[in-house]
């Protein structure tokens, strides 16, 4: 019984950071891409701002599963 809730726990993870992967890469070519090419002043607080909510949420998944 442990193994197949360790199995489900990791499946799910892995589905919750993929489902991640996808929406921040929306988020990253529709909002945080423009502004780095209109901005050019702006881009490492804009990549860094970015990759902090990518890493946040990483670990917000890995920690609940």
């Amino acid at each position: 019984m442990g193994t197949l809730l360790n199995g489900l726990r990791s499946v799910s993870s892995v589905l919750c950071i993929g489902a991640l992967f996808v929406l921040g890469s929306l988020r990253l070519r529709l909002f945080v891409l423009p502004r780095y090419w209109l901005q050019p002043e702006q881009r490492f607080p804009l990549v860094s701002a970015y990759m902090k909510w990518m890493c946040r949420w990483i670990v917000r998944f890995r920690t609940a599963s």
